[in-house]
């Protein structure tokens, strides 16, 4: 896939993996379409990733992309400042980790609107604006092939997307349309520095056991995934060996993760 001079949509762009993402994208050619609800947040990107990249073309929408309407709006702006879309990243996301008990049904219906909806909202906007050697990619998690405690309303959205994505990898392939997925572990973003202030014990304590991604080291990954064509991107070695073992022994996948849950607890205080 050629990157030069395209037109990349991607939301939740202001910060974190979207923002590194755009700088990566940028970095090979590609002009960028910043979207997310913050005017300010995606002002202070946009201005930064210009200084960066000054011969490059960047232009921002802002919408909540758990809202329809809004997204119809900020797509058709998009379109009208850049003129085609040459591809969009599906970025935007929220995770609210918790323990099942504590978590309301506001909140389950709130993240999977944004998670998968919002994902689902934006990709049918964007794609009557696609043409053939277009690509249509999501941003799921580790946590979408494999159920992480604490992510009770997070790991079911994340699921989704992927079973979304295989589903438009299908039905898009007869227009040249291009689908992937990316699955980043555990990265540095703003976004894992609130998790980490509400992450239940169990969990904080598994994330001990796992490596740690730079945003940067992710969006790198993802974009030469997404240039050779690979449909289901993984970030790290081991998410790559999580991910074949779930598929391959799902039930040894199971065993592994209930005795890191085991050990998890048996170091949690009393009271």
């Amino acid at each position: 896939m050629q990157l030069a001079d395209r037109n990349v949509l991607v939301t939740g762009g202001s910060k974190g993996i979207g923002k590194a993402i755009a700088r990566e994208l940028l970095s090979r050619g590609a002009n960028a379409i910043l979207l997310a609800r913050g005017a300010e947040a995606l002002e202070e990107a946009r201005a930064e990733l210009a200084e960066a990249f000054p011969e490059r073309s960047i232009w921002t929408v802002t919408a909540d992309v758990s809202d329809y309407a809004a997204v119809e709006r900020a797509i058709g702006n998009a379109v009208s400042q850049a003129n085609s879309i040459g591809g969009v990243v599906n970025n935007a996301g929220i995770a609210m980790p918790r323990y099942f008990d504590e978590i309301s049904v506001d909140e389950f219906e709130h993240v999977m609107k944004v998670d998968y909806l919002g994902s689902v909202y934006v990709t049918k906007a964007v794609v009557p604006h696609l043409s053939a050697g277009s690509f249509v990619a999501f941003t799921s998690s580790v946590a979408g092939y494999i159920g992480a405690f604490g992510y009770a309303s997070y790991s079911p959205a994340k699921f989704a997307q992927i079973g979304f994505a295989e589903v438009l990898d299908q039905e898009l392939m007869a227009r040249g349309i291009r689908v992937c997925v990316l699955c980043p572990p555990d990265t540095e973003t703003p976004g894992l520095e609130e998790e980490n202030k509400i992450k239940p014990f169990e969990t904080a304590e598994m994330a001990k056991t796992a490596s740690l991604m730079k945003a940067d080291a992710v969006a790198k990954k993802f974009v030469d995934g997404l240039v050779r064509g690979t449909f289901l991107i993984n970030c790290n070695i081991e998410s790559r060996v999580l991910y074949r073992l779930k598929g391959a022994a799902p039930g040894i996948a199971r065993v592994i993760l209930r005795n890191m849950v085991r050990k998890a607890q048996a170091k949690k205080p009393v009271g």
